[in-house]
């Protein structure tokens, strides 16, 4: 059937049968899969694809980090077993550099056949708690080499026709810390895409095969075509962003992403020239990972209402460097997926920011922020893992706050923390306290998000602790002037010290535990919009009462003079007050303190150990109150602020900044502009 022969309605009922069959492929793994991993926080999705491996269906709750890659997962399959796919076959897969994210997260893909011949695919992919490696939970913020975080799974027929392939079963199986859970996990994703074939089979019985794959066709076209029309509305031009990740496990130096945005026409191509080789360490990840990014973001951006499948993504091309940690070849480790992947998220919405200022958005808390305790039961030795990766703030917007504590559109539908009474009857453990961070939203006209406290007591010894995370020493970015958010922080207390066992921020991998060891996560808050200054004096006071931020923080950050109208009550908003006159003699007073210098060219090497240089004289480092080789921020006249690392050049005049041309192109202004420097906030407590 031509797609010219449908009519709209059918291609509706449809395709809202196809996501259906996500749905209801969702909710048969939430209810049945045994790791608390999946049927607590979520972290699974499902989709179908069509015949060459094309996605044409995902749920609204599914995660775009998951699903998104499967396309490359799919087309290998067809490529490998041309020929020898057959009803009742099954194929996993979990490598990252071809089509995979890190091998925890493993893809079950089974063939849909109409008239002998595979039609459709329907696929589920889901976070394994432990798939072997060096450490319990498999992500190590230490690795080296992929070797180390676990199996690694090319693409394998597991089940033939029905029959599930034993021995291979038994050698995966021998390779996890809990077995019995992995084999509950395994059982439900077979039955999910059981599911999901029978809706399918179901679906095509009713309107007829030829009329759904037609309608999978005309899906894709109409979704293409929503994309192009939306990228016409955005001017011709290029955009550049760059980013640093803090470090890569294996090393201290920071690991840079940049990317140059250019639209032309009804095309978007993403080029990320410019960043970091392969790193030693688990910051690297294969090549269906960034350009799955920058289709999230543009999505999001450009056409949020529309159906995600590979039409849209059509009009949206990507280029990675032959060597780079976004596009990583083997050995390279790849455990820390979610910190390099969203590397390429915060360069992005900078490039975004810089296309269209209007629609700017505050950087997001960014990092994975895995958090893994693990070890033994008492009495029955019986392995125990703890893990989730605590939610955080979002960014601001023009006209709102960010949501506290929350996913980010560029996440699924997962929970936010773990449970506390599920993870107080799973593992020997006290959670001690759960709470929003008070002053880690970026301050803005409109605030950031606000991230979480979580504290967790270990309750038995020989408990192990492992985090991988970033953003801790350079905090999500506001935009339009906003500032930085709250950073992320990891760690332990013990005796009432508290300390970072990490021998770089954020990367930690086996830390023995002691009984009354407390662990602490507390997540980023999201970037601000706006100049903090011209938030409205009412809605910080409000802020205040509800705990959002601090007195000292409504002084600091916003120039506001909040005070208790009583000493009782503080928490109900009548209970503060604004004294008006003091604040606005603050910020006048703040304002006056802001620096400004005028940018000139430098000879020297802005390139040293990762970081990207600018230069200033004594004097202005001391106004600043920061040493050489401190990060800053300069703010350009819109979009999001461009960090670099300040180091001292003698003779410099006081109001000049040494920068080089990738540095202007970047903040899109020209040498002899001024434009705004500061320190980052400091907000880890």
């Amino acid at each position: 059937m031509s797609t010219a022969d449908l009519d709209p309605i059918t291609l509706e009922l449809v395709q809202e049968g196809m996501i259906a069959t996500v749905g209801e492929m969702r909710a048969y793994l939430w209810r049945t899969a045994y790791s608390v991993n999946i049927h607590e926080a979520q972290d699974f999705s499902c989709a179908l694809l069509d015949r060459d491996g094309r996605l044409v269906a995902k749920g609204s709750q599914d995660h775009f980090l998951h699903i998104i890659p499967v396309s490359y997962s799919t087309r290998l399959v067809i490529e490998r077993f041309a020929g020898r796919i057959a009803p009742g076959d099954v194929f996993l897969h979990n490598d990252p550099y071809t089509g995979g994210t890190h091998l925890n997260d493993i893809a079950f893909i089974r063939p849909v056949f109409v008239d002998g011949t595979p039609a459709f695919f329907v696929c589920v992919r889901a976070h394994w708690e432990d798939v072997g490696g060096m450490a319990a939970g498999s992500l190590s913020g230490n690795a080296t080499e992929i070797y180390q975080e676990g199996v690694r799974i090319p693409p394998i027929k597991m089940i033939d026709r029905g029959l599930v392939a034993e021995a291979a079963f038994e050698l995966l199986m021998a390779n996890v810390r809990a077995p019995q859970k992995s084999q509950g996990d395994f059982r439900a994703m077979m039955g999910t895409c059981e599911i999901g074939e029978r809706k399918l089979q179901a679906l095509m019985s009713r309107y007829g095969s030829a009329t759904v794959l037609a309608c999978s066709q005309r899906m894709l076209e109409r979704s293409e075509s929503r994309m192009r029309q939306a990228i016409t509305t955005v001017r011709d031009g290029s955009y550049v962003y760059e980013f640093h990740l803090e470090n890569s496990g294996g090393s201290p130096e920071p690991v840079r992403a940049r990317v140059t945005l250019t639209v032309s026409g009804d095309e978007v191509t993403a080029d990320f020239a410019g960043s970091s080789p392969p790193v030693h360490g688990p910051i690297n990840v294969g090549p269906a990972m960034a350009p799955m990014m920058v289709f999230t973001c543009l999505k999001s951006l450009l056409d949020p209402d529309g159906a995600i499948n590979d039409g849209a993504m059509t009009p949206i091309h990507v280029n990675l460097p032959a060597e780079s940690y976004l596009n990583a070849r083997r050995p390279a480790a790849c455990s820390g997926m979610a910190e390099a992947t969203f590397s390429v998220a915060t360069t992005m919405l900078g490039a975004l920011a810089a296309m269209l200022p209007e629609r700017a958005v505050g950087d997001l808390k960014g990092a994975g922020n895995n958090f893994y305790i693990g070890g033994r039961h008492r009495g029955t030795g019986e392995p125990f893992l703890f893990y989730e990766f605590a939610a955080g703030g979002s960014g601001a917007f023009r006209g709102g706050d960010g949501n506290n504590g929350c996913r980010t559109f560029l996440e699924g539908d997962f929970g936010s923390i773990q449970p506390v009474e599920v993870a107080e009857n799973e593992c020997p453990l006290l959670i001690e306290r759960s709470a929003l961070r008070s002053d880690s939203g970026g301050p803005g006209r409109w605030r950031g998000g606000l991230g979480i406290d979580r504290r967790i007591q270990v309750l038995t010894e020989g408990a192990t602790l492992s985090y991988l995370g970033d953003k801790i020493q350079i905090p999500p970015f506001g935009v339009q002037g906003a500032e930085s958010s709250g950073a992320n922080a990891f760690g332990v207390i013990r005796d009432g010290k508290e300390f970072d066992p990490a021998p770089v921020p954020g990367k930690v991998t086996g830390y023995r535990l002691v009984t009354g060891d407390v662990t602490f996560s507390r997540s980023a808050g999201g970037g601000g919009y706006g100049d903090p200054l011209e938030r409205n004096p009412n809605e910080v006071a409000l802020d205040v009462a509800y705990g959002y931020v601090s007195e000292r923080g409504a002084l600091e950050d916003y120039g506001v003079v909040v005070r208790p109208k009583t000493q009782r009550g503080l928490r109900m908003p009548e209970h503060w007050e604004v004294d008006h006159a003091a604040t606005r003699e603050l910020r006048a007073r703040l304002r006056q303190q802001q620096r400004r210098f005028t940018l000139v060219p430098t000879s020297r090497p802005t390139s040293m150990a990762g970081r990207h240089l600018c230069f200033a004289s004594r004097a202005t480092l001391a106004a600043l109150e920061i040493e050489g080789g401190s990060p800053i921020e300069i703010l350009g006249p819109a979009g999001a602020p461009l960090r670099l690392w300040m180091e001292l050049e003698e003779g410099m005049s006081d109001a000049s900044l040494a920068v080089d041309e990738p540095a202007v192109q970047v903040l899109n202004v020209a040498f002899g502009d001024t434009c705004q420097v500061r320190r980052l906030r400091d907000t880890r407590g």
